[in-house]
């Protein structure tokens, strides 16, 4: 059965009340970083929209409030249930902002919410955390705010290293758009590019004053799964 804890983040006293939903698949799960571990855990930050799957073809806009509508990329579903069974934890990430601009309801984000967590967990793979920033300054109503976990800011990262215990520098950003990318960068992860095919000819990718560079673009996700899997099977055999 899927369980999902829906909870609402606030952050401290420099910072305004968020709206920023962390769900969380399987809550019944041992906590990670266990003391019994050899190594701290490492993740998988995985962009929702335009990495793990996309709106219609037929689509405007860059998202689709029907969860019927997405197009999983080629591959994705398999390379992470593959991922998971390697012990990966796999967390999703990305601001919401057709929910901050009022384009789409917030209830109807948590429907999409969970049905998508549901299907995944129906195929088998266990999302640890989703990170979804709802707000933003200027949004509509009371999304008008930032919050601590708004991208390119690095909240997500933080909150998944000391809640989870995660090993960032060991972790990888898997990601088609510049804000997931310098996130990660900023937080010590490794960084893999998702390009559809439209890498940037210098390799960097650039949005306002973003400029970074990730160490690998591949064509899909599943094949960026592929890549993190076998960097980490190398630095097991050969440790630093």
């Amino acid at each position: 059965m899927h369980l999902a804890q829906v909870g609402r983040v606030r952050g401290g006293p420099q910072v305004p009340a968020a709206h920023t939903h962390i769900s969380m698949s399987h809550p019944h799960l041992r906590p990670l970083g266990d003391s019994h571990d050899a190594t701290p855990p490492r993740a998988l930050f995985i962009q929702r929209w335009r990495t793990l799957f996309t709106p219609p073809a037929s689509s405007r806009r860059a998202w689709c409030a029907s969860f019927s509508g997405v197009n999983f990329a080629p591959g994705a579903l398999q390379a992470l249930f593959r991922a998971g069974q390697r012990g990966w934890t796999i967390y999703l990430l990305g601001n919401e902002d057709a929910v901050a601009g009022g384009q789409w309801s917030e209830r109807s984000w948590e429907k999409f919410e969970r049905q998508l967590l549901g299907h995944l967990a129906q195929e088998g793979i266990k999302v640890h955390r989703n990170y979804a920033c709802l707000d933003r300054p200027g949004g509509a109503g009371s999304h008008d705010k930032d919050s601590v976990f708004r991208l390119p800011g690095t909240g997500v990262f933080y909150h998944a290293a000391q809640q989870d215990g995660i090993d960032l520098s060991s972790s990888w950003v898997i990601a088609s758009d510049p804000l997931e990318l310098a996130a990660g960068w900023r937080a010590g992860c490794r960084l893999a590019a998702v390009s559809h095919g439209e890498a940037p000819a210098d390799g960097t990718y650039r949005k306002d004053n973003l400029c970074v560079r990730p160490e690998h673009i591949l064509p899909e996700l599943s094949a960026a799964l592929e890549l993190a899997s076998r960097s980490a099977a190398v630095s097991h055999r050969h440790p630093a």
